[in-house]
């Protein structure tokens, strides 16, 4: 199925089997936080990182349930760490792309977690390779903005579209079914939800003497927002990850030995192929071995 950013909403579909929810991008952007918020009433959560270093190396799994759909919530390594990051870059991109392989349920939805304000360049880049290369645009993704606790959440977005659209992040539109509100819900029904969005806060703040948490209510406010999103956005049917054609073989006849009786054997190049040309193309690479030694370590995995 071929997604577009259309705005067009689908039918209502009953719920099936446990869909898969892949959480991703880069270190402090606040993914096992969004996977808590998912979760609300889990008794495994997610381990919360309060220091630059990432916490998360291997892809770790947490089931919930969203209105009668279950899922299982996926924190993956976080994306360019950086100089004080535990997993080196390609270490990341290649857990998550063998996580994507491996899954054999097949991935219903892709949620994106970006610290406001602005795209980095390392963001959008994760952005481009993940949608657009190894998911061929064939899985919805949806943004997660987190940190907005000192902003308004319901005009964050309208009032930094226009960025994000320049840099190339556009968030799937299409909406599956509609969230049915439940009781604990009814309090956040007059919040702003926008499609493919969610600008949320994914902490409850400093814990007042009085009681209950400075951020109490934007945290519930959030919560409702990501979980609606994630509801509503997921594949009705899950795609399973197709093979990125990096590589095109080539097999040449090697001769050694007498010329009367020559040692013949089949010895086969690997050349740059579609892959490796579009990920220099959308990168802007000007280097073809430096997009074939970043193919080859996609290839091989994590060791």
């Amino acid at each position: 199925m071929q997604l577009a950013d259309s705005g067009q909403t689908i039918p209502d579909m009953p719920p099936s089997t446990r869909h898969n929810v892949i959480i991703f991008g880069e270190t402090g952007a606040g993914k096992s936080s969004v996977i808590n918020m998912l979760q609300l009433s889990g008794s495994n959560k997610a381990t919360v990182s309060s220091s630059a270093s990432g916490c998360t190396l291997s892809s770790t799994a947490y089931e919930g349930t969203i209105g009668d759909q279950p899922f299982t919530f996926w924190d993956t390594a976080g994306l360019n760490e950086g100089d004080l990051g535990k997993v080196p870059d390609m270490k990341a991109v290649v857990s998550l792309y063998h996580l994507l392989h491996k899954l054999k349920g097949g991935v219903s939805l892709l949620v994106f977690c970006m610290k406001a304000p602005r795209v980095t360049e390392a963001g959008r880049k994760n952005w481009d390779l993940f949608i657009n290369l190894l998911c061929h645009r064939r899985v919805p993704v949806v943004l997660a903005i987190t940190y907005l606790d000192q902003e308004d959440m319901d005009s964050w977005w309208s009032d930094n579209e226009a960025h994000f659209l320049k840099n190339g992040i556009t968030p799937s539109k299409i909406v599956y079914r509609q969230y049915q509100v439940t009781r604990e819900d009814s309090e956040q029904v007059a919040t702003k939800a926008d499609i493919g969005v969610a600008c949320i806060t994914a902490t409850k703040g400093k814990a007042r003497k009085n009681g209950g948490y400075a951020l109490e209510e934007e945290y519930e406010e959030s919560c409702w927002k990501i979980r609606k999103l994630v509801f509503e956005s997921h594949l009705p049917e899950p795609w399973k990850a197709e093979p990125v054609k990096w590589f095109q073989e080539v097999v040449r006849e090697v001769r050694s030995g007498h010329w009367l009786c020559p040692d013949v054997r089949h010895v086969t190049d690997y050349l740059p192929g579609q892959g490796v040309y579009k990920l220099m193309e959308r990168w802007g690479m000007k280097s073809e071995e430096e997009a074939m030694n970043i193919a080859k370590a996609i290839e091989k995995g994590v060791e």
